[in-house]
């Protein structure tokens, strides 16, 4: 590929040469990319379960109000808190038994 003939290296092919390596190294960039996920897998499974979690707790909230007729925040979550320690202690009742 070297070669001492000063004929060869012009301005011109030195031109050409430099855009064909920057080329090639933009091509190699766009396959890597292509290849490497932008998110990993357990990120997307974890930003999924969140998104369960989400709607889950949106509906418990609602079915809480209808079922208290809550007023307000406060009392829709004073009734959740509620809810939640008697489970945990019907849990910690059954695991103790």
């Amino acid at each position: 590929m070297i070669k001492q003939d000063p004929e060869f290296w012009t301005p011109v092919a030195v031109i050409l040469l430099a855009v064909a390596i920057e080329h090639g190294i933009l091509g190699l960039k766009v396959l890597i990319a292509a290849f490497i996920p932008d998110v990993p897998g357990h990120v997307e499974e974890q930003e999924q379960k969140r998104e369960i979690l989400k709607h889950q707790a949106i509906q418990d909230l609602q079915e809480i109000k209808h079922r208290s007729n809550a007023l307000s925040f406060d009392d829709i979550k004073r009734e959740y808190e509620k809810e939640q320690a008697m489970k945990n202690n019907s849990k910690w009742i059954i695991k103790n038994l």
